[in-house]
């Protein structure tokens, strides 16, 4: 499929989309009656995973395209227009997780979005692969500490212990 930067801002969208919203809630309502005795689940504010690929071995497949890659993490759909300092911010946080395979693989990491970028090298890598589901996992646990640790001080406060 040719890749269209149109329907990719659009479906950096997804996540937020009011019937795909309803529909998780409706299913985190039925597991919660069902298995979690009626506990009410708090919604929370999602963050993008998204994954694209390049589908060729050239080395500067990657390279050429970081301005949408960065695009697409922060959510700049007019980022021909942008200043490239935001560009050169994005990628100057994310050179050190990205030296190893840096032709193959990019791995963009903010509090808006986890990108990963790979070319056809990259997907045979079983060590790329591996660096690029570890990093996914550590960033979605990030999360949770965030949230975590946003919330504790309050639970805190509020938790009554019993003697």
């Amino acid at each position: 499929m040719q890749f269209s930067e149109e329907f990719a801002f659009s479906n950096r969208q997804l996540h937020n989309h009011p019937d795909l919203l309803s529909m998780c809630a409706n299913a985190v309502d039925i597991v919660a009656k069902s298995a979690c005795r009626g506990v009410q689940f708090e919604a929370l504010q999602n963050r993008p995973l998204i994954r694209l690929h390049v589908d060729s071995k050239n080395d500067d497949a990657i390279s050429s395209n970081e301005s949408l890659a960065v695009a697409l993490l922060i959510n700049d759909e007019q980022y021909t227009q942008s200043n490239e300092k935001i560009k050169d911010s994005v990628l100057s946080k994310n050179r050190k997780h990205n030296r190893k395979g840096e032709k193959a693989k990019r791995i963009l990491i903010n509090k808006q979005g986890y990108l990963v970028v790979t070319n056809a090298t990259a997907i045979e890598s079983a060590l790329a692969s591996q660096e690029i589901a570890k990093r996914e996992r550590m960033y979605e646990l990030g999360w949770v500490l965030h949230r975590f640790y946003e919330t504790y001080p309050t639970l805190r406060q509020e938790y009554t212990r019993e003697m």
